[in-house]
């Protein structure tokens, strides 16, 4: 089992909960106090301790917390929160998408075309040549 080390400035931390990173992370910033995080975040300073303190019960609300990530540029408490569930968050610049509109937009468009030619198939039972031009494959690019 991991023995839990002193957090103390300048000595690599070993949290063990979620509330022990984000008090590592806020109370430990290099370059913002704690005061200053928790007004980023629109909290008072004292639901700042108190979320990140291992024997109050209160939870940080989501919103909160992201906007304390996003204060200290520190993902990763988000991410040790969604550990738990086997998931983890990826920067949208490390994706390839373009656009995230964009992406979505292309998504409900290629569903549209599909719905469109299971319609067009179920008339007759088949797919005719110009039915494969109007609703090529989506994998196969378009047709030659």
């Amino acid at each position: 089992m991991q023995k839990a080390r002193a957090c103390r400035l300048g000595t690599p931390c070993a949290p063990r909960t979620f509330k022990q990173l984000l008090a590592c992370r806020t109370l430990h910033h290099p370059t913002l106090d704690a005061e200053r995080i928790a007004e980023l975040a629109e909290l008072r300073r004292d639901r700042l301790y108190a979320f990140s303190n291992d024997n109050d019960p209160s939870q940080i609300p989501l919103p909160a917390l992201l906007k304390i990530c996003a204060a200290i540029d520190g993902w990763e408490l988000l991410d040790f929160a969604l550990e738990f569930y086997g998931r983890r968050t990826v920067a949208v610049a490390r994706t390839g998408a373009k656009d995230l509109l964009a992406e979505s937009m292309d998504v409900s468009v290629a569903h549209g075309h599909l719905i469109e030619a299971i319609r067009d198939t179920s008339r007759d039972g088949r797919i005719e040549d110009r039915g494969k031009a109007r609703h090529p494959h989506p994998t196969k690019g378009p047709p030659s």
